[in-house]
């Protein structure tokens, strides 16, 4: 169980980085926006049916940025300086709410924040096809997590506000498991049940000491 807690425990991508680092780029208007602009302002003003509006199949940039009506921004596409693709969404306060990123060793995630902009919940998919789900608490401590190793057994893992491991639950092909811990993150209590239908427990002082364990 606990090779199953190790490789479970991986963090999500930070997906929050590129977005501020995108804000600050697309502050200054270019040209080409400008232009957009002023052809829109045009096509308006004149009316839909006595305009000609252009299509392009393809249009090619780093980065493209929505504005509501306040020249708030309120969605970003764009690249990262470490490679990484995301897609930011923002409130009307201009707060980042919502980014969904690729980095580039592969991996993918969706990462959901408050309206103070603190990380609260992520979904992830490894490289090697492993997803996880992620809930953090308002001071940034991760509290649930529940994923799947690389070998599909599904595991979930609950902590504590000091970021301590305290209740493990885990499938593998060879057996089924229930880890309790204490304060400090130390395993107190194991129960398990193998795969031949022979159940265990296991209770442990705070040195690891075995007190009982059944049969």
């Amino acid at each position: 169980m606990s090779n199953q807690s190790d490789q479970a425990e991986r963090t999500l991508p930070a997906l929050t980085r590129w977005m501020t680092r995108l804000e600050k780029q697309n502050r200054r208007t270019t040209v080409a926006a400008w232009l957009l602009g002023a052809a829109l302002l045009l096509v308006l003003s004149l009316g839909a049916g006595s305009a000609e509006i252009l299509v392009h199949s393809v249009v090619r940039s780093k980065s493209f940025v929505l504005v509501d009506d306040q020249d708030q921004i309120r969605a970003a596409l764009g690249f990262a300086p470490e490679g990484t693709l995301g897609v930011g969404l923002m409130d009307e306060n201009g707060q980042q709410r919502a980014t969904l990123g690729l980095a580039p060793d592969g991996t993918a995630g969706l990462a959901f924040l408050d309206e103070d902009g603190q990380y609260r919940a992520g979904l992830a998919v490894d490289p090697d096809g492993s997803p996880s789900l992620e809930f953090v608490d308002e001071h940034g401590e991760q509290r649930l997590k529940l994923g799947l190793n690389p070998d599909g057994s599904p595991i979930l893992l609950m902590l504590d506000e000091d970021g301590h491991e305290r209740i493990v639950l885990g499938l593998d092909p060879v057996s089924e498991g229930l880890i309790l811990a204490d304060e400090e993150g130390r395993t107190r209590a194991v129960l398990a049940l193998h795969a031949d239908g022979r159940p265990g427990l296991m209770l442990l002082d705070a040195d690891g000491n075995e007190l009982f364990s059944a049969p």
